[in-house]
Order: C-alpha cells, then structure tokens, then sequence
C-alpha cells in the first residue's frame, strides 16, 4: 500500500494481486492480557449532536483527521502528547471501520508542516476552507481531549478519557458530526462488548506504557461512532466485513537493523486470512492464527532495508474476499542497515607499556561510538578489548616493551549496526626518547616514534645488507651528521603521523646535509609521509631509486638532487617548496619520474636540468618559483615538460616560464586531478601559407624554414619561444603581419634568430623578416631578437609594434623601415653595419619612436621622409656630439646619449 492508499474494504480479487511473503516464524514473547470490560459515561444530556442527512447520501470524499488538541497545549508533557497521537491513529482506524475514506495522519501532518504548521492550536484557529485546501480533504475532524488519566483508580491497567469531536464539512464550515463522551477502561471480567484477548508485546516499553490508553480510546471510539451515519452505499459491505480489535507490534517507534525480528499481532475474527505490510517497503507478510482470533507473524530485516517512517498496516481478510485494513496507533518504525563508515585516521604512540589510540571522529549523526579490537602474537585473532564515545583510546592491559600489539577500529551506530574493521595498526611499545644514534647500521633495525627524538650525532649508515624502518610518527634529528643509505630504508608515515627529520636545533649554526642515498640501486626504499626541513640537500639521490611519496621537502637548500644514469626515483604527491635554491636538481642522465607533485615557491628555479632528457614531468604543479618553472641548460637534450599546472591557462604565459629544450605540447588549465590538458597549437618546421589561427613556433621544434611567405591573418596570433631560429629561403619570404599579431618572446640568455637558409649568408639573401601590413586586436611584440641578412629586416607599414632587446645588423638597405600611418616603437637595441642606407627610414604619416638604442656603423643614422617628426631622443649615435649629416629630415636626436646605452642588446 503507497502511503496515500488508504487501509480498505476489498475484493478478493484485488487482495490476491499482491504477493504473499511467508516467513519462517521464530518463537515469540507474548504478554496476553484479559482486557477488561468498558464503562462509558457521557457528558451530561443536552440536545443531540447534529447529524446532516446528507453524511448518508453525499459523504466526504476525503476526511483528514486534525493533531487532536490537549487541555495544556504546547506545555503538555511529552507521554501525554505521545498519548494524544496514539488516540488519533486509533480514532482514524475506527473511522475507516465506517467506510469514510481517511487520510493517513502522518500525510496529513506532512501537508501542514509543509505551510509551516506544526502545534495542534495554530491548526485549530485555521479557517476550516483553508484546513481543507491544505490537506485537500473534503471534510476535517477536529478532536479535543479533555483528560487523559493512565493509571486510573491507581492501576497501571486503567485509564480515563474525555474526548470530543467534531466533523466539519470544509467549503461551508457545516458541522456534519459531533461526539463527546468519557470512557474508563478497567480490569475485570468480561462484560458488554468485549473486545476479547488484547496483545502487549514484550520488550517495547513504549507500548507498555501506552496500551492503557490505546485500549481504552479503542473501546470509546468503537461506541461513539454508532452515532456516525454509514453511507448509504457501503452500507450493505458493511455487515460483512470481518471486526479487527487491535494490530500492534514490538517495532513502534523503534529503529530495527539487520537481521532484527519485527512480530505483528492482529487479533479479530477468528479462521481468516491475515497478513501484514511493513509500510509499502514490505507488503504482504503473512500471520499465522496462533489461538482463535489471534494471529502474529514477523519480518526479519534484510541487509539494505533501509527507511524511515513505516507503518505497520495489518489486513484481515474474509473467504469471499472481503479485507479490513487496521494500522498500528502505537506508531511508525524505521529500518536501518547501513553501518557507520570505517573509521580512518588511525594513530598510535606506544610508550613505556602504554598504547595510546587516536582516529579522526565518524560523523553520522546516529553515531554511537567506537569498538576497540586487539590481537597479540602469536594469535591472530582479534578480539574486543573495549569501547569509546570518543576517537581515542589507552590500553595498558597487558603490555610488554618490546612486544608488538596489533589494532582495529570499529564504529557502531545508535541501533547496532557496525562498521567493517579499519586497517590493523601496530603499536610496539618503548622507553620514551630522546635516543642518540651514530655509526653504522649493520642489521635490520627500527626507530620508533615512542623513543623519538632520535638524534644523529654524526653520520649514520645505513649498510648495503641492512634495513632501517621507522615507524610512523617519528621524529629525527641531526646536530649535521647525513643518514646515508646503502641498503634500505623503509620510512612510511601517515597524514595524521608524518615522520620527520630535522636538524637538531632551530639555532643551529649549520644545517644537517640531509638523506643521501648512496648507490643503493633497485634496493627498496620509500620515504612516504616524510618532511624533511632544514637540510643542505634535503633527499639526494646518487645511482639510486627510492620512492618519495606525499612527502615534503621544504626549506632546504635544494630539496631534491638526483645524479647518475642509474638514478631513476619516482617522486609523487610529494610538495617541493621553499627551499633556497632549486626544489629539484636533475643531471648527468638521471631520470626521475616527478606526477603530481607541487613544486613552488624556491628560491631559484622550480627544476633546473642539465644533460638529462629521461626526465618525465607529468600532472606537476610548478609555479611561483622565483626563476624559471623549469630550465634546461643542455639544447641538445630537449626534455617534455608537457601536461602540467603553471598556474595559467594563457599559453603564451606558460612558454614564458620556461627556457631551454623545453618541449611542451600541451598543459592542464588547471591543478590535477581537476585540470583538463589544453593542446599548444603548433606548427611544423616548414613555415609558409595562411596562418588563420594562433600558433606556437617552439624552441624544440626549431630550426624553422620559411619557403613562402608566412600570412598571419584574421586575427591570430603567432607566438615563437625563446631560442627559436628561423631561416628565409632566398627571395620574397616573410613573416607577413596583416590582420593579426607576432609575438617573439625571447630572452637575454636564448634570443630568437631571424637569418638566412643560406650556406654562406650575405646581405639581401631575402627580402623581410617580419612585415607589419596591418594590426590585430593583440599587440605585437619582439623582444630579445636578432635579424640579418636581410633586405629590409622590420618593414612596418601599419600597427604599432614594440620592439626591444633586439640586434639587427647586415641587413642590405635598412634595419627598419616604416611608413602609412605607422608606429612603432624601438628601444634598448643595437641597428649596425648598413652601409647602403639609413638603419631606420620612415616615410607617409609614420611617426616612429626610437629611445635608448645604439645605432652605429650605418651610412646614414635616420631618414625621415614622414610628414610626422621622429622622436629619436636619448640614443647613442656613436659619439658624444653626433654628426648632423647622419639625419635626413625632421628628427629629433637631442638630447643625445654621451656613450653607448649600456642595457641595449649586444
């Protein structure tokens, strides 16, 4: 039955639709009690309730049952309230007995909690219209109890009611029904209408104390309603339908977990069928007649019966197919199977005969606590050595130093379910610490952190056939002696229990040298959860490879050193910060494998590599170092630097954090996992045609030849890294600028070379290096370049290009020439050796501005055929005081510079 089915008078056709679960039935607590006979007495005589005709021929399609009012309100005692829903339920069982359609009352409290109405008196001062739009009921019944005695005549089996209610009909606000009575239930022998063996399930106190009540308002409704006319047209069902007097179970209000029993009684007519829904979640359980009239039967949850909220409705049914459907008034249950999480975090110290526990506290809210496990050798097994509330724990319950105890964790919930074990936890327990160390270790040996700090005084070795494993949560120190590693070491912490290794004393004079693995090869060493701080190299690998996982080497000198062919760590996880120089150095054909690691914030460079092209970089965060990201001082070893974090996602910004043979093909946008790789676009080392999309002419991939001239054009942007060269094929080959922009991005250590593909190179071999027809929407720029052999090396007809750092020398004619209504801008370079004309000739509106530079060696300085005057102030022209005969035009050369500007390009 879905929660909006209400309990009914069926056919059998539509009762054997459904499916029939049996259970096997274990045995069951039973209390029965003879319940006794009930005396009502009714408020004293006035008029009779009004009663509408029309209840008979037109009834409420619908009746919501109102949260039934107590003479103290919101102050009334939380068993008295508890009483007041039980009454209602019970009412709403009865009333359905009649034949009136009855919303359920959790549905029709969820609709008036749903507009904010949650007290019985906010409810009850409601215009009726607006009660019945809420619940969508036709008709609402208001209930008001006067007095609820549960231990009338001073016995727990007695209790006394006063009830009214009140039907009204809810677009006229008519009052359709109305009932009063008082009613006292009291042991007894049987009498009147007895309503026969009444169930008290064993164990469920909240039942126990409310069956009184239960019981009596049960007894009361079933002789108030007499008065309730029957519709006129299931009048005739109604003298068939078999009587239920009670369906209760030992599961109200009760939370069950798996493999918990829920039992249901149902007592009424004898020889029937009967069964049982746990909500609409289990339909159908079948009840077994246990003594005539009384039927039980029970549920055992399963693993993943999980809800909230679900009423036990039991059904009764005729042989001709008739059914009474009568839900528990005790309340709803709720079936929870899923046990807490497995808690993690897991911490020990063992010291002096002593294991302290801690773990990071489970945050369910039905969370109960924490079952504690332990096992010693040489048994295996674990068995419960105690509880908490809290996520920690001491024992000190048999514990020897020296002797190993192992650990498990589970959490348990409020209802039982428990949660798989965590991972075992070892703890050893040991005199505490500090504990000097020196020399050589010679045998498989363990530092553990009970006896931390461990001091270094001097070197210690690790010998080749040695193991030295640390626990957990330890702590190293060195007055400047290195640990050396020959054989093994086996340091794995945790994020709740890193290990560290430091130098002894913050006001040391000198840092300790570090961890250094000497030629260890393939012997098995890790470093994991590891900090190692204030070490002139903090891991150093020498034709060695460890692993170092989520570790830390911040501020050190260098964090991280790596030498040899026979070197190959992997490092990941591992943050690589603050250190004074470089985080990691890489050299002489090692090839450390760095994912996923963050290296940020050093000194220098991020990594800084030298003849070592097996490197892989892969998911890295590199940024903010104060250097480059990565630099690579070997241009015969170009290392892929591809698929990392730079802290952009603007292309042209990654391209400037390196420098070298640095290849990348393609970066993230952002810090793995999360990031999504971006391909650089780029082009081949042939250069020529349509250039209609922004690429990349990388340092890895140069030399470039252009054939034919490149057009950068509708908008795109042509970026070249630093150190590119490209070569011009002899005749009209250039980098043509004409709705876009150029880019060259070199630097004062790796300028880009702009020069002929000729063997033997000599002025003219081809027309133009960069020809500026137009601007795009970005600027163009050329730093740090160098252009020769050309005809005219920068002809700018449109646009206003920076360019800076630039040597431009050899050229046949000009180092610049502009004209239109150009202009472009020029500093810090060096224009020599044009003997055949001026190095920069400006004609049409261009107004060209020239600072800074050393312009010399050429046969005329500048001409300037512009209708514009040329600001060529504060350059050097060669000499002190420069000859005027080197300007042709409108210039304007003074102030001159008195000797050669010192930052230009050379």
């Amino acid at each position: 039955m879905t929660d909006t089915a209400q309990p009914r008078i069926a056919t059998k056709a539509s009762n054997n639709a459904k499916v029939l679960i049996a259970l096997a039935l274990l045995p069951l607590t039973t209390l029965w009690l003879m319940s006794g006979c009930v005396r009502q007495q009714h408020a004293p005589a006035t008029s009779p309730p009004p009663v509408e005709s029309r209840l008979k021929e037109q009834p409420p399609r619908l009746v919501a049952i109102l949260p039934f009012e107590l003479p103290s309100g919101e102050a009334a005692m939380e068993e008295d309230k508890a009483d007041a829903e039980i009454i209602r339920r019970t009412f709403a069982n009865h009333l359905r007995t009649r034949h009136y359609e009855v919303q359920r009352p959790p549905e029709t409290d969820t609709l008036l909690q749903g507009k904010g109405l949650v007290r019985s008196e906010e409810v009850a001062k409601l215009p009726v219209s607006r009660l019945g739009a809420i619940t969508q009921a036709d008709a609402v019944i208001f209930g008001q109890i006067a007095k609820i005695d549960r231990h009338a005549e001073g016995s727990p089996d007695k209790a006394t009611l006063e009830v009214r209610l009140r039907m009204v009909e809810a677009q006229t606000g008519t009052v359709l029904w109305e009932n009063g009575a008082v009613s006292q239930a009291q042991a007894g022998q049987p009498g009147g209408h007895s309503p026969g063996l009444v169930m008290v399930p064993d164990g469920n106190a909240f039942v126990l104390r409310h069956m009184a009540v239960q019981r009596t308002a049960s007894e009361l409704f079933r002789n108030m309603l007499q008065t309730l006319p029957l519709p006129l047209v299931k009048t005739s069902e109604a003298v068939k339908a078999p009587t239920v007097m009670q369906v209760v179970s030992d599961a109200a209000t009760a939370t069950r977990k798996a493999s918990d029993q829920i039992t249901v009684w149902l007592q009424g007519d004898p020889h029937l069928q009967a069964t049982f829904d746990v909500g609409p979640y289990r339909p159908e359980q079948v009840l077994t007649e246990v003594q005539p009239g009384v039927y039980t039967g029970s549920y055992k949850v399963q693993p993943g019966d999980n809800a909230t909220s679900l009423t036990i409705v039991g059904h009764l049914s005729d042989p001709t197919g008739l059914t009474v459907d009568w839900e528990d008034p005790f309340g709803p249950v709720t079936l929870d199977t899923d046990p807490p999480a497995t808690p993690t975090g897991l911490t020990i110290l063992a010291q002096d005969k002593v294991a302290s526990l801690r773990w990071k506290a489970n945050r369910e809210a039905d969370l109960a606590g924490y079952r504690i496990y332990k096992s010693t050798p040489p048994s295996a097994d674990f068995q419960l050595l105690g509880t908490s509330e809290l996520p920690f724990f001491k024992d000190s319950k048999e514990l020897m130093n020296r002797r190993p105890s192992y650990y498990k964790i589970a959490a348990y919930d409020k209802v039982g379910n428990e949660s798989k074990l965590s991972e075992a936890l070892v703890g050893v327990p040991v005199l505490s610490g500090p504990t000097p160390v020196r020399g050589t270790i010679q045998s498989s040996t363990a530092w553990y952190a009970g006896e931390s700090p461990y001091v270094l005084d001097g070197d210690v070795v690790v010998a080749p056939e040695a193991t030295l494993t640390i626990e957990a949560g330890t702590v190293v120190k060195s007055t400047g002696g290195a640990l050396i590693v020959r054989g093994s070491l086996i340091a794995r912490g945790s994020a709740e229990q890193r290990i560290v290794m430091t130098a002894e004393s913050d006001r040391q004079e000198h840092p300790w040298t570090g961890i250094v693995f000497d030629q260890a090869g393939e012997r098995e060493n890790v470093l994991e959860w590891v900090r190692v701080t204030r070490a002139v190299v903090g891991v150093n690998c020498e034709g060695a490879s460890p692993k170092i996982l989520a570790s830390e080497l911040t501020e050190n000198g260098i964090g991280l050193t790596v030498s040899h062919a026979a070197s190959h760590p992997l490092v990941e996880r591992t943050q690589i910060m603050r250190n004074l120089e470089d985080g990691v150095s890489v050299q002489d054909a090692a090839a450390p494998v760095l994912t996923a690691n963050r290296i940020a914030q050093n000194k220098r460079h991020g990594i800084a590599l030298n003849h070592a092209p097996g490197v892989i970089l892969r998911g890295n965060a590199l940024l903010d170092n104060d250097g480059l990201q990565v630099w690579n001082a070997t241009a015969a070893a170009p290392v892929d630097a591809g698929g990392n974090w730079w802290g952009t996602s603007e292309g042209v910004a990654v391209l400037s954090k390196v420098d070298g043979a640095v290849r990348i093909d393609d970066y993230l946008d952002g810090p793995a996992p999360g990031g999504k790789p971006v391909v650089l676009p780029t082009l081949g080392p042939g250069l020529g045609g349509p250039l209609t999309e922004s690429a990349f002419l990388l340092l890895s991939k140069s030399p470039y030849l252009v054939s034919q001239s490149l057009v950068i054009d509708k908008g795109a942007t042509l970026v070249i890294q630093a150190g590119v060269v490209i070569r011009f094929k002899a005749g009209d080959n250039s980098l043509v600028v004409r709705e876009g922009a150029i880019q060259a991005l070199g630097t004062k250590q790796r300028p880009i070379t702009l020069t002929s593909a000729s063997a033997s190179p000599k002025p003219g071999d081809y027309t133009t290096a960069v020809r500026f027809e137009g601007a795009g929407q970005l600027p163009s720029v050329l730093k740090h370049i160098r252009i020769n052999y050309a005809t005219t090396a920068l002809h700018v007809a449109g646009g206003s290009p920076d360019i800076a750092h630039a040597v431009i020398t050899h050229n046949l004619q000009s180092a610049l020439e502009c004209g239109g209504q150009s202009s472009p801008n020029m500093s810090y370079s060096t224009l020599a050796e044009h003997p055949n004309n001026a190095a920069v000739i400006c004609s049409g509106q261009a107004r060209a501005t020239l600072h800074r530079n050393n312009i010399v060696k050429n046969a005329w300085s500048v001409i300037n055929h512009s209708s514009q005057p040329l600001d060529a102030r504060e350059n050097w022209w060669g000499a002190a005081q420069p000859d005027e005969k080197l300007f042709l035009g409108t210039v304007e050369f003074k102030p001159a510079l008195k000797q050669p500007e010192p930052d230009a390009a050379k």
